[in-house]
């Protein structure tokens, strides 16, 4: 395995140990909120929810392309060359 996928597997793992906790922490409050009949509660609640859940898929989404491009700055370095090169190179082919 190397580093990058290290990398990946764990964004992976933490973002789903996030998904779970923001899902226990309002599936509670949602259900508690249909008890009482408070149909406002539970929309206001889905909407936290479902931002927080976005929220967190958004930074998961970042950091794997961030991995993307220390990935691609690798392989670069190993031909010995580097981004801003390998494009000015495009340019003129």
């Amino acid at each position: 395995m190397t580093e990058h996928q290290y990398l990946r597997a764990s964004i992976i793992d933490r973002f789903e140990l996030e998904y779970r906790a923001i899902a226990q922490l309002f599936q509670p409050l949602i259900a508690q909120a249909r008890l009482r009949g408070d149909e406002l509660e539970v929309i206001l609640l889905k909407a936290k929810q479902e931002f927080l859940l976005n929220h967190a898929l958004l930074i998961r989404i970042r950091q794997e392309e961030i991995i993307y491009w220390l990935e691609q700055d690798t392989e670069l370095r190993k031909l010995g060359t580097s981004y801003a090169e390998s494009c000015e190179i495009a340019l003129w082919v």
